[in-house]
């Protein structure tokens, strides 16, 4: 399992005080936030860096009609494809 870094990403979220700034997160294996602030690095090269521009963070967001098609369908569609398909409509 790895760490996740998101480097330079807006926060949204009207409750919060970090609402509108730009800060890296840090996400550890377990999908919880670790760190948020500037200038966070990655702890190994194991970690997944996520660094694209003009990004935005905020609560609530899921696709509940997401399918793929691991195990035996990898033909339509695998977890790094999906993946692919979600960083690119953000």
């Amino acid at each position: 399992m790895s760490n996740i870094l998101l480097k330079n990403v807006t926060i949204i979220d009207a409750d919060s005080p970090l609402n509108g700034q730009q800060k890296d997160i840090l996400i550890n294996a377990h999908g919880i936030i670790e760190n948020i602030g500037d200038s966070l690095s990655t702890q190994s090269k194991k970690d997944i860096l996520f660094d694209k521009k003009d990004t935005c963070v905020s609560i609530g967001w899921m696709d509940i009609g997401a399918h793929f098609g691991d195990p035996g369908f990898e033909y339509r569609e695998d977890l790094e494809s999906l993946n692919e398909a979600a960083m690119a409509g953000g």
